[in-house]
């Protein structure tokens, strides 16, 4: 599987680069509905995660309600699967 672009990774090469200085802080990224049900989401996420190297607990991913409103069945197991 490829990775997604460069631009999804912006927030844990950040991380990595604090790690690197000593720091552990953690990022908070935004979700859209859109990606959230998209089928290969949380993939995606696991394969950012290993392949910059960065542990899953410096990663908050932020969902409003409106995340939910189009398909809460589908959101709900996304989420159970992160």
């Amino acid at each position: 599987m490829a990775l997604p672009p460069p631009g999804r990774r912006q927030a844990l090469t950040t991380v990595k680069g604090w790690r690197g200085r000593g720091g552990r802080i953690g990022v908070s990224v935004n979700v859209s509905a859109g990606t959230l049900l998209d089928s290969m989401f949380v993939t995606e996420v696991a394969a950012l995660l290993t392949a910059v190297n960065v542990s899953s607990d410096l990663l908050t991913l932020e969902l409003t309600e409106g995340v939910v409103v189009g398909d809460p069945v589908l959101a709900a197991e996304r989420m159970h699967e992160l």
